[in-house]
């Protein structure tokens, strides 16, 4: 697993949040031109992992495009997460499950925020996904943990720059091909890529993921422990497939 520098390949521009949105939610990521004309080890199939001041916060995975698990680049998924885990985002929004766990549980001025926010509009919550007006490659659904996550360093993201989170979260990714056993997209993804994923997360608990968790987060993790870790995983799962 190797580290990225995620200014060569995304742009976080300051603005302006949506008028029924919290005055925070005001960050807009985008990938830099021509970089996904030759994504290299960043293309799928692989695992990737978010650090927030080098300690581990979230394990992901990513299987290409939809068409070719090969294919596509790591980033489409990167630059998302700079401005969605922070809650930086200005095309955020919350399922209402979540949302209203984060208002009913989370004491914390995030909470009270967001409820403001939802009696302004509808622009906070969406059924099932983003309103047509966020535009499906920049949105980002907002879970509990990960405004859990937000909380908890509030008071350097409620107002960090660019730089400052470019600064203090950093991104590294694996490519990961798949057995020779398995072909299709649909089977690198269940059989390959999601079973060495759940043992990541099952095994460091990351305070931003929420799918395979057990319980409560473990203590942050660096680069060197995480990609070990991914050694162990990866041939786990390949002894499974070779039965």
């Amino acid at each position: 697993m190797f580290a990225v520098d995620l200014r060569t390949l995304c742009t976080i521009t300051p603005g302006v949040a949506h008028q029924h949105m919290p005055e925070w939610a005001n960050l807009k990521a985008t990938i830099n031109k021509g970089v996904k004309k030759n994504p290299g080890d960043l293309a799928g199939p692989g695992i990737y992992a978010c650090f927030w001041d080098g300690g581990l916060i979230y394990i992901g995975a990513f299987s290409g495009t939809t068409s070719d698990p090969y294919a596509g680049h790591v980033i489409d998924r990167a630059f998302k997460h700079i401005v969605g885990f922070t809650l930086r985002s200005d095309q955020l929004f919350f399922n209402p499950a979540p949302l209203a766990r984060i208002i009913a549980e989370l004491d914390h001025d995030i909470a009270t925020e967001l409820e403001a926010a939802g009696q302004r509009g509808e622009r906070v919550q969406s059924e099932g996904g983003p309103k047509s007006e966020l535009g499906s490659s920049g949105a980002f659904c907002a879970t509990y943990n990960k405004a859990k996550f937000a909380a908890r360093h509030w008071d350097v993201l409620r107002d960090a720059t660019p730089d400052d989170l470019f600064n203090r979260l950093t991104f590294a990714y694996r490519r990961i091909p798949a057995p020779a056993s398995l072909v299709t997209k649909e089977d690198i993804q269940k059989h390959w890529i999601d079973k060495i994923e759940g043992k990541m997360i099952e095994k460091f608990e990351p305070i931003c993921n929420t799918d395979g968790r057990r319980g409560p987060d473990g203590p942050p993790a660096p680069l060197e422990e995480v990609s070990r870790h991914l050694d162990r995983a990866t041939e786990e799962v390949r002894a499974v497939l070779a039965n």
